[in-house]
């Protein structure tokens, strides 16, 4: 399910800030502090009793996203259907289909792809208003299913499906195609901040730093079992 990839994307991204707190010698201090930083986490908490509040979304929920009080959940009627954030109240929604991978925010807009075989589709809506804003058709093959859509520094970003895979690069200025580069070997997701692009890949596992203007990569993480020092 989409839910669980993107978890594994927001644990390979914890674990590379735990590998920054941890860097250096493993000194009895240093594991000191490691304890005392986990010990200053919130308890755990039955959802139960937290008022979380539970609403029907038919039929096949799977990606969600909040953006401007409103939540986004694909797989449900119309297709992308809005809800109020605090009150779980339908807004209707817009028809795209088969969206397959996380979607973001961005530009003032929400970016969903779709994974549409004859016709992959990267939408753009209004984020206040819920209008359809643009349809920008993406390559023959279209995006990474269970991957991710990052909006930000200059562009949108979409990884591509098969063998070898590239990162596409949409502009919010035109809803054009721009460019693409060559993505890591076996990449899983993308996002984009802090004046990088950052795509996570698997066998083995990384988290890639690359240069937004040129595609070069900038650095790889090392995450997850046998990890070793960044390069």
């Amino acid at each position: 399910m989409g839910t669980r990839r993107w978890s594994r994307l927001s644990v390979a991204v914890m674990a590379v800030s735990l590998l920054t707190a941890c860097s250096g010698s493993s000194t009895p201090s240093s594991r000191a502090s490691s304890s005392s930083q986990a010990a200053g986490l919130p308890a755990e908490r039955d959802i139960e009793t937290t008022r979380a509040m539970k609403f029907n979304a038919a039929p096949s929920p799977d990606w969600a996203l909040v953006a401007s009080g409103h939540l986004w959940v694909a797989g449900v009627e119309p297709g992308l259907a809005r809800f109020d954030a605090a009150t779980g109240q339908t807004q209707g929604g817009l028809h795209i289909q088969n969206v397959c991978l996380a979607m973001d925010v961005g530009f003032g807009s929400l970016w969903a792809a779709s994974c549409t075989p004859d016709r992959p589709m990267l939408s753009r809506v209004d984020v206040n208003s819920g209008q359809l804003m643009a349809s920008v058709e993406l390559p023959e093959g279209g995006p990474a299913e269970e991957s991710s859509v990052g909006a930000g520094e200059g562009g949108v970003w979409v990884l591509s499906r098969g063998v070898p895979q590239h990162l596409i690069v949409v502009d919010p200025s035109s809803d054009k195609m721009l460019r693409s580069f060559p993505a890591p070997e076996n990449a899983a997701a993308v996002r984009v901040g802090l004046g990088g692009v950052w795509v996570s890949t698997t066998n083995p596992g990384s988290l890639v730093r690359m240069d937004p203007g040129t595609g070069r990569v900038i650095a790889t993480i090392p995450v997850g079992e046998g990890r070793g020092s960044s390069h």
